[in-house]
This record gives structure tokens, sequence and C-alpha cells, in this order.
């Protein structure tokens, strides 16, 4: 099965998504229901323009980033306008799985995570850098509120940072939880109330909420199993539904039960290394490391 380190789906067209894999470079199914290979080697973070399915992004490892314009038959390499292969911005590489995510309000701005953030207002062709972390430690995890785009989140192994002003100074929040930070997740309505995973195998160590921007944090792994989270999601309009990949599988809880629940009808015994929800059609993809995309 084809091993998936993470994707991106269309919010237009539920048949549209794009993957990245290992070994078999990164993937893009077309409305026509058939897959094309776009870019070679290892395949990572993917992602598709909120408001023009034909617009996508897809990278290597360490943040080698690339761009389609026309659904995913040709993908030029981004921050490469004189088409040497040489960047013209960027001046660093990004861990081996290198984060980077779209204004969920504004598609024009993209957001790569190196050892620094850096944005992008026009779809991925310039980039500033908006951090000044220093060191060599390189992001896991970016995200930009929904509610208020000043307000970013980024976090490293075991750091986690926030900006309320874009990116024009930073604060060390707490970190959440003793294992190495996997993901972030922010509330669509609610700039200060987030979601962050663990990886590793430290027992309760698992998922982490906070509702004040990330000084105080509560524990809710509750039940989930000892074994790596490797991402969280908040479902819109929901009593805090939330669904978080593992390991070994989807489990969810929301505000009305006391434990997460696992949610593996038909799925084989996998990890899940990435969710999304499609809105307009209401269905939860998974991004497995072994068994494909499931929805």
């Amino acid at each position: 099965g084809t091993q998936f380190y993470r994707f991106g789906i269309s919010q237009i067209d539920s048949t549209v998504y794009i993957g990245g894999t290992q070994d078999n470079g990164t993937k893009v199914h077309k409305s026509d229901g058939t897959w094309k290979d776009a870019i070679g080697g290892d395949g990572f973070e993917c992602l598709i323009d909120n408001n023009d399915k034909n617009t996508m992004y897809g990278s290597l490892y360490y943040g080698d980033f690339f761009k389609s314009t026309n659904g995913g038959n040709n993908f030029k390499r981004i921050n490469d306008l004189d088409n040497n292969n040489n960047y013209d911005d960027i001046t660093e590489s990004g861990a081996w799985s290198t984060p980077f995510i779209q204004n969920p309000k504004n598609s024009n701005t993209i957001l790569i995570g190196m050892i620094n953030v850096w944005i992008s207002r026009d779809k991925g062709d310039h980039f500033t850098k908006i951090s000044n972390f220093g060191g060599s430690n390189k992001l896991v995890s970016i995200a930009m509120s929904e509610s208020d785009s000043n307000y970013i989140y980024a976090a490293y192994n075991t750091k986690l940072y926030r900006t309320t002003n874009s990116g024009t100074s930073w604060t060390e929040m707490t970190r959440p939880g003793n294992s190495n930070i996997s993901y972030i997740f922010l509330d669509d309505k609610d700039k200060d109330k987030l979601w962050v995973t663990n990886s590793g195998y430290s027992t309760g160590n698992k998922v982490f909420e906070s509702t004040d921007g990330g000084s105080i944090w509560s524990n809710i792994s509750k039940n989930l199993p000892n074994v790596p989270a490797l991402t969280v999601i908040k479902q819109k309009d929901t009593d805090d539904k939330l669904w978080v990949g593992t390991d070994i599988g989807v489990y969810y809880i929301d505000d009305n039960i006391s434990d997460w629940v696992a949610y593996n009808t038909d799925l084989p015994n996998v990890i899940v290394t990435e969710l999304e929800i499609n809105y307009t059609y209401n269905e939860i993809y998974a991004a497995t490391y072994g068994r494909g995309i499931w929805k």
C-alpha cells in the first residue's frame, strides 16, 4: 500500500486531492478519477488552494516546494523566479517533513516553516521571513488563526511560539506535554483556543487543549493508547468534536462524551498521518502510512 506522509484536499471538488508519499513521489487525484504522478522522490505536505482547485502545492524533503496552476499536470519549483533552481528568497531548509499552510481566509497567503516562519502573499512567488528564532531547529507545525490572521503559532519538537501581530514579535508559550510536538490545530472562531498533539510513547502525553493561546494547557489524552499522536483537527460548528490520527488509527471525542472513541470501521490498523474535512460534502479524509487515502 502507498505510504502517505501528508496530503491536501479541495474544498470545491471532493474528487480532487493531492498526497505526498514515501518513495512514490507526490500523487494528484483528478476529478476524472485518475491518479497522476506529479513530483518524484519522497513526497510530503501538500495543499490545494481553497478558492481554486487547479492551484496546488507539493513538496519534497527538507522544504523543497512546487506549485501547479493547471490541476497538477505541471509543477514548477516555487520561489525560483529565474528558473535556475536556486531559492531566490528563502535561505533556509526545513525539516524532513516541512510544514506549510495557506491562510484559511485568503488563499493568496502561504506560510512555510523552515528554521523560521516565511510568508508569501502572492501564492508562493515571493517570501519574507517573519520570525528570528535563531539556532538550527526545524519547525514541525505551523497554524494561522481563521478568525484573526495576525495570530500565527509555530512549533519545534519541544517549543511552541506565538505571534499576535503577524510576526513583528513572537512569544515562547508553555510546552504542551513532555513528548515532541507533532501538530497544532486552531479553533476556527477563537484565536486563543488550540489543540496540540505529542508523538512519542510517553503515557498520557497525547493531546492537549489551551483556551488562552498556549499559556495554560489541559491534558485531554484520557484513554488514548500509548502510541504517537500525529495530528488533530476540530470539526467546525460542533461541541468541540476533535478527531485525532495516531499510529493505530483514528479517534474522536466531543464535549458530550467522556472518553475518546475509536473510529476505525473498515479502516485497517494503520498509521494515520493527517486528517482533513471537506465541509462542502461533509466527508472526513485520512492519509495513512501504508494503506493510501481513506474517506
